[in-house]
């Protein structure tokens, strides 16, 4: 996923108490996944963008805050942004937040059988700062045409003993070919 906050580099389209915003100060950043998500907390990343493109990596507050909803069966996080000095971070207008992140599916996602085994994952956005709260919500759909899994495999020898059918006994001396077969 990928959110994008100030993306035309124009924070006064956002209006605080009637006044136009040139700075958001304290962000913070409060994102709910749809069912059948779950987030890899490693995997988020948060850059500053100026509008000549320059790329500099934003700070968070660690560790995430994540709560997940048992009822629901959503997972919220919570991103507390910093300055490299550990203060609030304060969004200018003249710059664009990318915050990045991976989530996995997960057993609770609710596959849509009769409609080509869909199935719909969204969030909900939420940018916060100084009082001001923007909501934007995201939903896409996808179609699960294959699963995918993981195995963890060891190598381990092998014996392989020739028994007499009868006695059940080990015969010494068997010998064995292996061969590729085609």
């Amino acid at each position: 996923w990928t959110l994008v906050v100030n993306d035309g580099y124009d924070l006064s389209k956002v209006s605080y108490g009637g006044q136009p915003v040139n700075q958001i100060d304290d962000v913070v950043i409060v994102d709910t996944l749809s069912r059948g998500q779950t987030l890899r907390a490693d995997s988020v990343k948060v850059w500053a963008v100026t509008s000549g493109g320059a790329r500099t990596a934003v700070d968070f507050a660690k560790p995430i805050n994540i709560v997940e909803d048992p009822e629901n069966l959503t997972t919220t996080f919570t991103l507390t942004l910093l300055k490299a000095n550990g203060t609030a971070y304060s969004l200018a207008k003249n710059i664009k937040l990318e915050i990045t992140y991976t989530t996995e599916v997960n057993e609770d996602i609710q596959i849509d059988q009769g409609n080509g085994n869909s199935a719909s994952l969204g969030n909900v956005a939420v940018l916060k700062g100084n009082g001001l709260t923007v909501s934007k919500q995201v939903e896409e759909k996808y179609r699960i045409v294959q699963s995918i899994a993981t195995a963890e495999v060891k190598q381990f020898p092998v014996v392989i003993e020739k028994t007499d059918i009868v006695t059940g006994e080990v015969l010494p001396g068997a010998v064995f070919r292996l061969s590729k077969v085609a």
